[in-house]
């Protein structure tokens, strides 16, 4: 399937991370119907955290306002993310991306179909700081694809050009990026993602 590539942005700076699980299924029909079970799941944004199914970071929707919402995400929209580490002024204690892109190409009749949604991070919508709320700078991406292709049913995460954030507004949120950025950079956020891509497949 390279259709759903054109949402990864291309490498150039910093580090790149791919985190991919799949399940096989006896049947196409059998693939069809988890893989609404699986874009439902990732739509869900909110829930991600029940998804991992471990101690994991918090995910909450929101509208560009950053009033948490209850529906399918749009470009626009932000998401709220409240991780176990030393919080920022900067974005009201949370980290915050905002959803560049969502592309829905579901299609049962088809072999093969899938969903992606690409954030990156920004400044946080409850103030004007403007200063992006986030470890990573705003150039960094993470893309979230789900897709099916006849009797196989993927789930990956894609960070691209993943550079620590350290235009912060004060001197201890550059310092804390930076503590925050090495770790996820070394392994923190691939476990994130490791048990994301896997509860999105579970069967």
């Amino acid at each position: 399937m390279k259709h759903e590539n054109k949402n990864i942005p291309e490498q150039h700076e910093g580090i790149q991370t791919d985190t991919i699980s799949s399940v096989k299924h006896e049947s196409a029909k059998g693939a069809i119907e988890h893989f609404l079970i699986v874009k439902a799941r990732l739509l869900n944004i909110s829930e991600w955290d029940k998804v991992c199914g471990r101690a994991s970071a918090n995910f909450k929707l929101t509208d560009a306002l950053g009033n948490p919402v209850t529906r399918k995400p749009v470009p626009g929209d932000h998401i709220r993310i409240d991780l176990p580490a030393p919080k920022t002024d900067d974005g009201e204690g949370y980290e915050w991306v905002v959803i560049e892109q969502v592309d829905d190409q579901s299609n049962s009749s088809s072999d093969e179909e899938y969903l992606a949604i690409k954030v990156h991070p920004a400044d946080s919508p409850l103030n004007n700081k403007r200063a992006v709320a986030h470890f990573f700078e705003p150039e960094t991406s993470s893309t979230f694809i789900v897709k099916r292709n006849q009797s196989f049913i993927q789930a990956e995460v894609h960070g691209r050009n993943e550079v620590p954030n350290t235009h912060a507004g004060s001197l201890w949120a550059k310092i804390r990026n930076v503590f925050v950025a090495l770790g996820a950079m070394l392994g923190v956020s691939k476990l994130q993602w490791k048990s994301l891509v896997r509860g999105l497949v579970k069967k």
